[in-house]
């Protein structure tokens, strides 16, 4: 039966009205290939150590939340030492001042300290930028309501650290970079920070390295490459044959094949998500929110892709790089 334009009119917006939206979640690979075959269960021999990597995290809300209950899931399964992010600590306008609420909504009560008492080592993205990025390094000395000191970690807008698995004398060196120095133009910058990462890379003796910071090398998500990377980062990431690279912006997760012995992935599904793509270089893509485990002992590297609920999705083990 043919309907009167009114009522016709009326039955669309109806339908429209009730079905179901398309979620931050709804995202896709394109060119999805096949995942390769993997083991979930599988763990490294101790002494052991273990780091998270989570970007574009802070944003609130469900999506936030579902990736802090896949991260305290996780970390009560399989635990680690700290939490590294990639950026994007708080999307939107990052924060204004060391009292600013999203500190407790997005951060401190987000991941509930009695189960994820680990220190939290942050780096800068492009909407922090937009606060004031000195609130987030002075919210490293915060003393909490509580008493007791912040799990926040940020001594500059790049930094080191050194990380000790609790057994053993395996300790891995992790840098932490701001990479906005690397995509503004500003030659003076990206040449100090330059010059300060050659002189830590020149001199660490930790059996690995883990170098992170917002803008990936390499990407196969919206924002793709990174130019500026590529001429400031990558020659010393493979003069000094680091073993991790981890970028983030894209909201995604990519394993990406090594590059001149570099492995490259990217952590950016933290609590947004945007489609991505398998491209010949891709060893594992996903969106959909999620995050990374990365585990290594003496001679050995063990990668997983967690899923927003904490569940693996993809492992890959590898051997340390000779260098």
């Amino acid at each position: 039966m043919k309907l009167p334009l009114p009522a016709a009119l009326f039955m669309l917006i109806s339908i429209a009205a009730t079905a179901p939206r398309a979620q931050a979640q709804d995202a896709k690979v394109d060119n999805a290939r096949p995942t390769p075959a993997f083991d979930a269960s599988e763990r490294l021999a101790a002494p052991a150590l273990a780091v998270f990597v989570i970007g574009n995290w802070g944003i609130g809300g469900k999506e936030q939340r579902a990736i802090s209950d896949g991260l305290l899931a996780a970390m009560k399964r399989d635990g680690a030492s700290a939490v590294l992010t990639t950026g994007g600590n708080f999307p939107g306008s990052g924060v204004a001042s060391v009292t600013d609420t999203p500190w407790d909504s997005r951060f401190e009560s987000m991941y509930p300290p009695d189960v994820l008492d680990i220190p939290f080592w942050a780096t800068l993205g492009d909407d922090d930028y937009k606060g004031k990025v000195e609130a987030q390094i002075a919210y490293s000395q915060r003393t909490l309501p509580r008493g007791s000191m912040t799990r926040w970690r940020m001594p500059s807008s790049y930094w080191t650290t050194i990380l000790s698995a609790q057994k053993g004398s395996l300790r891995v060196r992790v840098v932490g970079l701001d990479t906005r120095d690397f995509v503004i133009g500003d030659t003076q910058r990206a040449r100090r920070q330059c010059d300060w990462l050659d002189s830590v890379l020149s001199t660490q003796q930790e059996q690995w390295t883990i170098v992170l910071g917002y803008h990936p090398v390499y990407s196969n998500g919206a924002q793709g490459n990174t130019l500026g990377m590529h001429r400031w980062i990558k020659p010393l990431l493979e003069k000094y044959r680091v073993d991790v690279f981890v970028g983030g912006r894209d909201h995604d997760l990519q394993i990406l094949s090594p590059v001149n012995g570099v492995r490259y992935l990217v952590s950016g599904g933290g609590s947004k998500a945007a489609n991505t793509m398998w491209a010949n270089n891709t060893v594992f893509a996903a969106t959909n929110l999620g995050f990374l485990w990365i585990q290594c002992n003496a001679t050995e590297l063990l990668l997983h892709v967690l899923d927003r609920d904490g569940s693996v999705i993809f492992a890959q083990r590898s051997a340390k790089t000779q260098h």
